[in-house]
C-alpha cells in the first residue's frame, strides 16, 4: 500500500467540505482535474472508497463519513504547526503570499510592488488576486489587503482608512447623454453596477436603490471590469475614488453625501505577525498604501 500524502488529505478534507470539484479546486489555487486525481490518490493509498459521485456532487459514503469524523481537526492542526514554525522565522528571503481584491491590485498595488522588490530582491511575493476572503489561519495566505467592515477576531493588522466611492462617466458617454445631469434626471441615462454576487457592497445598494426600472444597466461581478466599462463609456458607474489612477480620463460626476465604500484593512494572523517577513512587508505596504490613498481621502 502507498503511503498517503498529507497535501491529498487536504484535498479530501476540502472536496468533504465543498461537495463538488469546481469549489474546492477554487478554494485550493487549482483546477477539478487535479482535485479528482489527488483524491483518487489518496483513496487508493488508504484502500477506502471515500466519495460517490452524483448529479448533485460528491457526496461522502459510510467509510467517508467515519473517516471525515476523525480526521476533522487534521488540518486545522497542520496548519497551527506551519503557522508556528514561521513564527519563528526571522529570516527576509524565501517567499510571502499576498492576497487582494483585483480593483487593488490593478490600481495602487503595480507601483508599491515594483519599489518593493527593488528594496527586498530576495524576498518574493505570490499575489492571490480574488474577491474571497482567504483563510490566514490555513496559510492560504500570509497577508491579506482588503476592503472591509468586519475583520475576523483571529487576524491582527492595521486600518488605513476609508476608501470613498463617487459616480463617474467617461466624456465619450457623456456627449451623448440627456442633457439634464445626474442625479437630476435618471430616466435616459445608461447605468453599469454591480450583480448579487457583491450584494453586500453599499455602493451596490445605493444605486440599485436610485435607478428607475426604466433605466438601462449593464451588471457585471467585478469592479475592475466596471471600470473598464465605464471608461469605454458604456453609461455612469459608481467606484471607488482611487481608479483615477488606472483611469485618469473618467470624470466625477457626482460626490454623494452618503459614505458608499468601507475601510482598507492590511491583515496577517496572530501567529504570523511578529515573523521578520510579515513584519517587513506590513510595514511597507502600511506606509505606501497610505501615501496612495492620501489624494483620495
Amino acid at each position: 500500500m502507498k503511503e498517503p500524502r498529507w497535501d491529498h488529505l487536504k484535498t479530501v478534507l476540502v472536496l468533504a467540505r465543498s461537495g463538488s470539484l469546481q469549489a474546492a479546486a477554487r478554494q485550493l489555487g487549482t483546477n477539478h482535474t487535479t482535485v479528482y486525481r489527488q483524491v483518487r490518490a489518496f483513496e487508493e493509498a488508504v484502500g477506502l472508497r471515500l466519495f460517490e459521485s452524483t448529479p448533485g456532487g460528491y457526496r461522502l459514503t459510510a467509510q467517508g463519513d467515519k473517516f471525515l469524523e476523525t480526521a476533522s481537526g487534521l488540518d486545522q492542526q497542520v496548519a497551527d504547526l506551519f503557522r508556528s514554525l514561521q513564527g519563528m522565522d526571522a529570516s527576509l528571503s524565501g517567499s510571502l503570499c499576498v492576497t487582494t481584491t483585483s480593483s487593488l491590485a490593478t490600481t495602487l498595488l503595480p507601483p508599491i510592488w515594483k519599489r518593493f522588490r527593488e528594496t527586498w530582491p530576495d524576498l518574493s511575493v505570490e499575489l492571490k488576486v480574488s474577491n474571497t476572503f482567504f483563510n490566514l489561519s490555513k496559510r492560504e495566505a500570509d497577508i491579506a489587503i482588503r476592503p472591509s467592515s468586519d475583520v475576523p477576531d483571529y487576524l491582527v493588522g492595521r486600518n488605513l482608512g476609508p476608501l470613498h466611492f463617487g459616480v463617474f462617466a467617461a466624456e465619450s458617454y457623456l456627449n451623448r447623454a440627456p442633457k439634464q445631469p445626474f442625479p437630476e434626471q435618471m430616466e435616459g441615462h445608461d447605468f453599469i453596477g454591480l450583480d448579487d454576487s457583491l450584494g453586500h457592497l453599499l455602493s451596490k445598494k445605493w444605486l440599485d436603490d436610485l435607478i428607475g426600472p426604466n433605466c438601462s444597466v449593464y451588471r457585471v461581478d467585478n469592479l475592475s471590469v466596471l471600470g473598464h466599462l465605464c471608461e469605454a463609456g458604456l453609461g455612469i458607474a459608481v467606484l471607488p475614488l482611487y481608479f483615477r489612477v488606472r483611469h485618469p480620463d473618467l470624470r466625477l460626476i457626482y460626490q454623494p453625501e452618503r459614505f458608499l465604500g468601507s475601510d482598507l484593512w492590511l491583515l496577517t494572523h496572530r501567529d504570523l505577525s511578529q515573523t521578520a517577513k510579515v513584519q517587513t512587508c506590513m510595514d511597507f505596504l502600511a506606509g505606501a498604501l497610505k501615501k496612495a490613498l492620501q489624494p483620495f481621502q
